[in-house]
């Protein structure tokens, strides 16, 4: 063999090994990552078959460590802080309880919002005296 051969199939075995080093790495991390699947989805499971039914947030709070395409969450897991949560005491309502899920309460939320805001803009132009007020603000 020539000087350049050998140095080729050097260099493609020193390519083999590193490529082999990096496949066990890769072997290893996708080890721990089933590992962290594996105890999520028995807490999951867990939580599911015990106790009273979930609120929204607990099933948000619970299913927001699962892994996503946001390429964040692969580097670390969320930090509780980071989440906001809002709960919605609907123990005193007194309608039809079939009606009410999350995608309702959030609607009717929604709506609420808006209307207030409405009425706070309606609130402001009283407090600054009737017509007079109307006139300020197609004035500014």
């Amino acid at each position: 063999m020539t000087k350049e051969l050998k140095e080729a199939v050097a260099k493609q075995e020193e390519t083999v090994r590193e490529m082999g080093k990096q496949m066990v790495e890769i072997k290893d991390q996708m080890t721990e990552e089933l590992q962290c699947v594996r105890e999520q989805l028995e807490t999951i499971a867990a939580n599911a078959t015990d106790g009273p039914q979930r609120s929204y947030a607990d099933v948000t709070r619970l299913t927001s460590f699962l892994p996503h395409n946001d390429s964040r969450t692969l580097a670390a897991p969320p930090i509780p802080t980071d989440m906001l949560y809002c709960t919605i005491d609907v123990s005193r309502l007194e309608e039809d309880k079939a009606r009410l899920s999350a995608g309702t309460i959030r609607e009717q939320s929604r709506r609420g919002r808006r209307g207030r805001r409405g009425q706070d803009q309606r609130a402001s132009q009283s407090r600054m005296g009737g017509q007079d007020s109307d006139k300020q603000l197609r004035a500014e």
